[in-house]
Parts: structure tokens; sequence; C-alpha cells
């Protein structure tokens, strides 16, 4: 079964749609983190979203070069490296 997900990648600029195969908890897992190229995520539920998840980049502000994205839905908070948006919104 494939998903789409939605994976923003601030240095690059870009917003890409990644097919998500993994099902099982450890592989969601390391597909998630290959995606965004880091080791630890977190998971952010958005408000007006629905049932919609954001992972961030636990180390976003600890990376070398730093990069940063606004979201609409956090209109007073910059996010600092790459996220994977998964759901249907």
């Amino acid at each position: 079964m494939t998903r789409t997900a939605y994976l923003i990648d601030p240095w690059t600029r870009t917003v890409e749609a990644v097919e998500r195969t993994a099902v099982d908890a450890p592989t969601v897992l390391r597909e998630i983190r290959s995606f965004m190229h880091c080791d630890y995520i977190q998971a952010v539920r958005l408000h007006d979203a629905g049932p919609d998840v954001m992972y961030l980049d636990e180390d976003g502000y600890q990376k070398d070069p730093q990069a940063f994205f606004h979201c609409r839905l956090w209109p007073n908070q910059t996010v600092a490296g790459r996220a994977l948006w998964v759901g249907k919104t």
C-alpha cells in the first residue's frame, strides 16, 4: 500500500510529494528518517488540519548550515530543518 506525503525541504526551497510504502512501526520510522535525512523526529498535530501530522527534525536548529521555513498553521513560529507532512489535507 502506498501513501503520499509531502517533504518540505528549506535548503532546496521545495515541497515534494513522496510515496510512503512502510507498514509496520519500525519500518515507518526508518522511512520517515530517510526522507528527512535526520535521526530524531517529533510528530506534531496541526491545528485546523484534521488528522494530519507533520514530522519535524528535532535537531533542525543544530544543523550547519541552517535552513528554515514558515507554515501558515503556525504564523508566529519558524521551523528549522526538513519536515514531512502526512495526511489528507
